[in-house]
């Protein structure tokens, strides 16, 4: 916007565009977790499928690594859960840790943790 003599206002922004970025360079980066809610997340997924146009090879591959993810989120909030629930305050450092537990170390706790198991044994694993 401009006066004689005058520039009132003046924006410049920098331009990405998502269809050229390579998606595939962001995989095994740390991800936050956004938290989203359900409407949240449905609109970022709309406005992914209207901008990215995967082939068929790659978008088993999201679906693979949506499903171990949704895996590994499963897993540690039951396992976060029932340690709670078993243990109260006690199990909150080993709660902490399962956080950063891959597939294989979760599903070695899950094995361990049936009834009757010690939260020392647990927090040996």
């Amino acid at each position: 916007m401009r006066f004689p003599g005058l520039n009132v206002l003046d924006f410049r922004f920098a331009s990405v565009q998502l269809n050229r970025l390579d998606w595939k360079a962001f995989l095994d980066k740390p991800k936050a977790p956004l938290r989203l809610d359900p409407a949240r997340s449905a609109l970022i997924s709309r406005f992914v499928d209207s901008y990215l146009d995967l082939r068929a090879k790659e978008v088993r591959i999201w679906q693979r690594q949506g499903r171990l993810e949704g895996r590994l989120e499963g897993l540690r909030s039951g396992l976060a859960s029932g340690l709670r629930a078993f243990f109260g305050e006690r199990a909150l450092a080993l709660i902490e840790r399962i956080q950063s537990y891959d597939l294989e170390e979760l599903q070695k706790l899950e094995r361990r943790f049936v009834p009757g198991a010690r939260l020392e044994d647990l927090e040996a694993s």
